[in-house]
């Protein structure tokens, strides 16, 4: 069995808006908070930074190929270059 997994985040997930002020909604229980991003900023990117190191880490153990896709990058391109790459490895 082989796995791959592709982790898709857009730009607003990788660095906060630089506003003012900026809603956040929890898109899984709808609790919404108001804050300033640049306050919380450099919390975020320690705390996504390893979640994502974390979780590449625990795929890679398991054997699982993973991938960390930003959604400008059309995902055409993306299967493209990946099954090119993996077609060239096993020549």
């Amino acid at each position: 069995c082989e796995i791959i997994l592709f982790q898709v985040l857009h730009d607003l997930e990788l660095e906060l808006p630089s506003v003012a002020n900026a809603n956040f909604i929890d898109v899984e229980n709808g609790d919404r908070i108001t804050c300033i991003p640049g306050d919380i900023q450099e919390g975020y990117d320690e705390r996504l930074g390893e979640f994502l190191r974390t979780l590449a880490k625990l795929s890679r153990s398991r054997g699982i190929d993973y991938h960390l896709l930003n959604t400008q990058t059309p995902y055409q391109r993306v299967l493209q270059k990946y099954l090119l790459k993996r077609s060239a490895a096993s020549r």
